[in-house]
C-alpha cells in the first residue's frame, strides 16, 4: 500500500507513515525494496498485485462530469461558497474529463474551501489547478 501511494499518488513519506504507524525512513526502505522484493519474492509479488488490482478497481469505478456547469453546481450543493465578485483572489480551477469549471474564493477562507472541494469530489475523476 505505501509502494502504491507513493508511486501513483505521490503522497509524501511523512504523511504515508503517519497513516500506517510507521517511521517515514521505513517508507524509504519499502520503496528501496520494491523492486528486488517484487522480483524475487512471489508471496510479495502476489500480495502487491493484489492491492494494486484493489486500488486500479476503485479508482475504475469514479466518475466523471460531463459539463462544467453540473461540476458547479454540484460543489455548491455540497457546500462550497464562492467569494462575492469584488473580493475573489484566487481562483480554483476544476476539470473532471472534459469538463471544467472555476471557483473563485477569498485569501481567507482558500484553505477550507480547496480541502471541501476535494472532500466533495472523492468519488470523481477530477484535477484541480490553483490560480
Amino acid at each position: 500500500a505505501a509502494i502504491i501511494a507513493r508511486t501513483e499518488e505521490d503522497i509524501h513519506q511523512k504523511i504515508i507513515g503517519l497513516i500506517l504507524n510507521r517511521d517515514r525512513s521505513l517508507i524509504y526502505y519499502y520503496e528501496h525494496k520494491h523492486e528486488g522484493n517484487y522480483k524475487y519474492c512471489s508471496l510479495y509479488r502476489d500480495a502487491y498485485n493484489k492491492v494494486y488490482k484493489a486500488y486500479k478497481d476503485i479508482e475504475s469505478s469514479k466518475d466523471v462530469f460531463i459539463k462544467g456547469s453540473h461540476i458547479k453546481n454540484y460543489l455548491l450543493k455540497k457546500g462550497i461558497k464562492e467569494a462575492p465578485l469584488n473580493l475573489d483572489d484566487v481562483v480554483i480551477a476544476v476539470y473532471s474529463g472534459e469538463a471544467s469549471t472555476l471557483i473563485k474564493v477569498t485569501y481567507l477562507d482558500f484553505a477550507n474551501q480547496l480541502e471541501n472541494i476535494k472532500l466533495a469530489l472523492k468519488n470523481y475523476h477530477y484535477k484541480i489547478e490553483i490560480m
